[in-house]
């Protein structure tokens, strides 16, 4: 689950400091999320919110994206936390609420984890949903175990933001866990293809590759140890392919 938008950096004040500016230190923390440099994104995102006062907006953008660095670093109690206090500023955000529900489920509450995917889950039903909003019902769709409604609001986003690869990464772990193996490779290889061929505007295209396929090769891991369906001849496959893409990537800029 390929899970970050860019942060909005309307009417940011400048804040001089070793980052030059708060808008250009948001930036900063985006381009190493999408890279994977998790720590290094949480240094600079530490650093805004010490740096001044945030509006309502601004400081559930930045917690927002302080859980998600926490999430990816191990860090679950801390992410909780964070998402939390996001939530407080931008309640019913599902950006916010599937992620507080990935580290309630890794902290052992899997309860309070399905309320925060259902109330997600239940957005695929808003025919003005956008790619974005669909996708993340489908992860948390995939995580409450309802696979074909997954698999179904995962097609709606692809077909709403076609060169997305993180849907369709989601939409191959679906088919994976399902036992249909060789539909998700071709998703996969769709993604990869997407991810090497049309990077983001915003971002170099070796930052968004090791970002995307770091991500995409740990939801994969972390399915097929616990899926009893999954064709693990494909599981197999597939990892290889992720893994050798995401060396490729690092490479190129490291």
């Amino acid at each position: 689950m390929q899970k970050i938008e860019q942060i909005s950096r309307a009417d940011i004040p400048v804040t001089v400091d070793e980052y030059g500016e708060v808008g250009g230190a948001l930036e900063s923390a985006e381009r190493k999320i999408v890279s994977g440099q998790y720590s290094e994104a949480l240094e600079t995102l530490d650093w805004v919110a010490q740096s001044r006062e945030f509006d309502f907006a601004e400081n559930a953008s930045v917690e927002g994206r302080r859980g998600w660095c926490l999430e990816n670093l191990g860090r679950c109690e801390e992410a909780a936390a964070a998402y939390r206090a996001a939530l407080r500023d931008d309640a019913g955000n599902p950006e916010l609420l599937a992620g507080l529900g990935n580290v309630l489920w890794s902290l052992g509450d899997r309860a309070g984890a399905a309320g925060h995917w259902m109330q997600v889950a239940d957005m695929a039903g808003d025919d003005a949903t956008t790619p974005r909003v669909l996708e993340l019902a489908g992860w948390s769709l995939y995580r409450l175990g309802r696979l074909d409604e997954a698999e179904h609001a995962f097609r709606r986003a692809i077909e709403g933001s076609p060169m997305e690869p993180s849907a369709r990464f989601d939409l191959g772990l679906v088919l994976l866990v399902a036992g249909r193996g060789r539909e998700a490779r071709q998703e996969y290889e769709r993604a990869v293809e997407i991810c090497t061929s049309y990077p983001r505007r915003d971002v170099p295209a070796a930052e968004t590759h090791s970002g995307a396929l770091a991500v995409a090769l740990e939801d994969l891991v972390q399915a097929t140890t616990t899926a009893g369906r999954a064709d693990r001849g494909a599981a197999k496959a597939i990892a290889l392919r992720l893994a050798t893409a995401a060396s490729v990537a690092r490479g190129s800029f490291s």
